[in-house]
């Protein structure tokens, strides 16, 4: 069981308090494709490999998604910045074809791809076909090699790779970050908070503030100008930041199945859209009061949509 009798230290602010008759829509919407199960890596925060085993997004369906997509572009001039992820994408049967179609998309304004690794040449490609719609690469730290990173250099990207704050082994990966930010310009330390997900053993800080601001405080001094937070909650209590959690006004969360949840870190929950049966102004209407300064295990709306008993602090 996680974090009995826990409680937060926090500042309220909720889309419904101070706009109660309004419905929030982004000019710039995040969409999630969590393209495949499949990964050589075995982390243990992840949240796709074992519920999704062997289920793919079918390139068809993200084609026809955008149909309605491409509506609300028109009719609102509202962008769609995509993030790709997995599993690796690379596993992914069709990512070059997904790539190419995505470069040609005009309603998709940016593509944030999260890469495992560049593991053959070919992957290389992926750089070539997207071209400046890639904003920046989030790499992962555990299996990141200089090349990977140089070659992201030598197309003037950006490599965001991530520490993640949970009971793993922080000192060899810190000793590896300090390595390469000292030797790439083009690295930024991304410091995100993992957080409870159903079935997962990983020790979660949350609770432990004093932990938290030590650890935060530590990195923040460490990177400096290279020091981005990637978490809602940390730049809450830590910087007194109001960043909107993109739940689900600026967010989408399409899993490998088809199914569409509030939050990839919580594919356990149901909101009763695929990708096939996807409405934005439907969706975005449904789940209007999760807009919150909070992580949505946080939101005092939470058992409005979901059990008491599905909310990741009491598993």
């Amino acid at each position: 069981m996680y974090m009995k009798n826990f409680t937060f230290h926090k500042k309220d602010f909720y889309k419904s308090d101070e706009y109660p008759n309004e419905v929030w829509l982004n000019k710039e919407i995040v969409i999630q494709l969590n393209l495949t199960s499949k990964c050589p890596l075995n982390c243990k925060f992840c949240y796709i490999k074992d519920k999704f085993k062997n289920k793919e997004l079918s390139l068809h369906d993200i084609q026809k998604l955008w149909h309605n997509l491409r509506i609300y572009n028109k009719k609102y001039k509202i962008f769609y910045r995509v993030n790709l992820t997995g599993g690796d994408i690379f596993f992914y049967s069709k990512w070059k074809e997904l790539c190419k179609f995505l470069a040609k998309e005009n309603s998709v304004i940016a593509v944030d791809p999260l890469i495992n690794r560049f593991w053959k040449g070919e992957h290389v490609d992926l750089l070539k076909i997207l071209k400046d719609k890639i904003s920046y690469i989030q790499m992962n730290l555990d299996v990141v090699t200089d090349l990977d990173i140089q070659i992201a250099k030598e197309f003037k990207k950006t490599v965001v790779l991530k520490f993640a704050l949970y009971n793993g082994n922080q000192k060899r990966n810190l000793q590896k970050l300090k390595r390469l930010v000292k030797k790439f310009s083009n690295v930024v330390v991304g410091v995100d908070l993992i957080i409870p997900q159903k079935g997962k053993t990983v020790e979660c800080f949350l609770g432990n503030w004093k932990k938290l601001r030590r650890d935060y405080f530590k990195l923040k001094r460490l990177f400096k100008e290279r020091f981005w937070v990637l978490s809602t909650t940390l730049k809450r209590e830590f910087e007194k930041e109001m960043y909107l959690c993109p739940v689900p006004f600026s967010g989408v969360y399409i899993m490998s199945d088809g199914k569409i949840v509030p939050c990839s870190r919580y594919p356990h929950l149901s909101t009763g859209f695929t990708i096939k049966n996807f409405d934005l102004i439907k969706y975005v209407k449904k789940f209007n009061l999760l807009v919150s300064n909070h992580c949505l295990f946080e939101n005092k709306h939470f058992n409005k949509f979901w059990k008491v008993e599905e909310n990741p602090i009491n598993f």
